[in-house]
């Protein structure tokens, strides 16, 4: 399914369609399945509905029924799990005891993965079906990656995705293989921390966790109870825990917070809405109504589909738009990549795929942008972009960000 695809990050929508003309995917992707009865409850819900109708295309879901992904701890049991796969549903890995795995062995991940896809497959659920991983807590190491690698496993959706400056809800990364890394990665690690910098894994895919952007009548109160949100960008982990046990939300401010991200994706350019949940908090009638109201407020807008995350993905590799345009990938598309090669204090040099106009950004590892360049290339190949800023920019570790004809990549550099 992935093999020799190198799918750079974009911010654009895949094989040059425009946003207006792709379906705005929402994803729900819950965790553990500790409760049989509110796993139950979820799958059924999401059963019940269907996508809007469209033009009755069945590579953009048009009039097909909902469908979440469910990212088992199998420890707690795999009750329900079969009929949920039966009615559409999407079977995913999340370890068998839902260890703290930020500094685990490349064996222990194995172990883990192992065991819970030999549960699930003791459920009746086929191996072949199980694709996607999530890393418990989010924690994650390139022991864990090569683990996925080795177990077959097809994507992860561990990687927390939006904290640059200039993105803001409208203009996320698709998923994108980590052939290079992962953007999202190395913004966190450098400003937070968080996890390890991870090194390339060729054909893995990742279906990122993006942030939400909490509204701003909601800011003071997270910042009561969080005092390390930034109240001025208002991002924030995009999880349903992090919502109603960290942020102290109601149901409505729950409901409220992720309308608003989904208008802000559907908006822009459509990066898929994709949400973290936990099925056990369903078995609260005031979350219950919270999330219908948010997945019946997603289904009353033309261009949405609720799907699974593995369809997202299925979709990506061959991208049709609403109007029925097909447009297929080939090596060709792949074979040329973007390239940043070298900073210098006065110069970067990159490898530009196709001509056109190519926006280049350069960021301290704060954050802050200091260079932002829009330039127009007549021909693909080697390029040098000139800062001509006086002294040039001071020696630092920087992020260079390059975007353009349906290209994107982000890479840190060091000057001396």
């Amino acid at each position: 399914m992935v093999s020799g695809i190198d799918f750079p990050p974009s911010q654009s929508p895949p094989g040059g369609l425009q946003p207006d003309n792709v379906p705005q995917f929402v994803v729900f992707g819950f965790d553990d399945q500790i409760s049989p009865s509110a796993f139950r409850w979820v799958y059924k819900k999401f059963s019940s509905k269907t996508n809007p109708a469209g033009t009755g295309q069945e590579a953009t879901h048009d009039g097909t029924q909902a469908t979440a992904s469910f990212y088992t701890t199998t420890e707690y049991g795999t009750q329900y799990h079969l009929e949920a796969y039966n009615e559409g549903h999407e079977i995913g890995n999340h370890t068998h005891t839902h260890p703290e795995g930020g500094s685990s062995s490349v064996a222990s991940w194995e172990s883990q993965i192992n065991t819970c896809n030999s549960n699930l497959m003791n459920a009746g659920i086929p191996k072949s079906a199980i694709a996607g991983f999530r890393c418990p807590f989010l924690l994650y190491n390139n022991n864990g990656f090569k683990a996925m690698q080795n177990t077959g496993i097809v994507y992860d959706c561990s990687i927390e995705e939006g904290y640059e400056e200039d993105q803001d809800g409208t203009n996320l990364f698709w998923p994108y293989t980590l052939d290079h890394g992962s953007p999202g990665n190395e913004i966190l690690f450098i400003l937070l921390g968080e996890n390890e910098l991870l090194t390339s894994y060729p054909g893995l895919w990742e279906m990122p966790a993006y942030y939400v952007i909490i509204p701003q009548e909601y800011r003071a109160q997270v910042k009561q109870y969080n005092p390390f949100f930034n109240e001025e960008n208002g991002k924030w982990t995009g999880f349903d825990y992090n919502c109603f046990d960290m942020a102290k939300m109601t149901g409505d401010q729950f409901a409220t917070t992720l309308i608003h991200n989904l208008d802000l994706h559907y908006n822009g350019n459509r990066a898929p809405f994709h949400f973290g949940c936990h099925s056990d908090y369903y078995s609260d009638s005031e979350k219950q109504n919270a999330l219908v109201k948010v997945i019946d407020y997603a289904l009353s807008k033309p261009d949405v589909r609720i799907v699974s995350q593995i369809k997202v993905l299925e979709w990506m590799l061959n991208p049709v738009g609403l109007d029925g345009t097909e447009v297929k990938h080939t090596s060709a598309v792949n074979s040329s990549p973007l390239n940043v090669k070298a900073l210098t204090t006065h110069d970067l040099y990159l490898t530009i795929p196709e001509h056109g106009t190519y926006n280049i950004s350069l960021y301290r590892v704060d954050g802050k942008k200091i260079v932002a360049r829009s330039r127009q290339f007549t021909k693909a190949g080697d390029a040098v972009i000139h800062f001509n800023n006086g002294k040039g920019i001071p020696g630092m570790v920087y992020f260079v960000k390059v975007t353009g004809k349906n290209y994107s990549m982000q890479k840190k550099m060091v000057v001396f």
